[in-house]
């Protein structure tokens, strides 16, 4: 965890400093911002494929093979089908954070029957 907050501070001071140049290069800070942003997403996504792959396998969490298989029967291929899976876990998860409140697994079903439409 501590790594992982220094990460995120070199990145939070990178952006700081060369946001400041982007005018003069005539770059538009919110593109590099929200590639910053997308990087980190993407390796927290990433980071949550291992819970995927239990909940594929989990007696507890049937619904998410089923979405899963849908999603492979929609051209999806394996890793992509878990990564969206695993960015529905994810909404879910920081919607308990910000609400403080316990993991709503009725609204993380809800998530997975909208895909292949991505939680905003």
């Amino acid at each position: 965890a501590e790594a992982r907050d220094s990460h995120n501070i070199w990145i939070n001071l990178w952006g700081a400093r060369h946001l400041l140049l982007l005018p003069q290069l005539k770059i538009d800070p919110s593109r590099v911002l929200s590639k910053v942003l997308s990087v980190e997403e993407n390796e927290l996504i990433e980071q949550l494929i291992p819970a995927v792959e239990q909940q594929l396998e989990s007696a507890q969490t049937p619904f998410v093979k089923t979405h899963f298989e849908r999603m492979i029967t929609l051209g999806e291929t394996d890793h992509e089908a878990k990564k969206m899976i695993a960015l529905c876990l994810a909404d879910e998860s920081n919607r308990m954070f910000i609400d403080s409140r316990d993991f709503d697994l009725k609204r993380y079903q809800q998530l997975l029957e909208n895909l292949p439409e991505l939680p905003e």
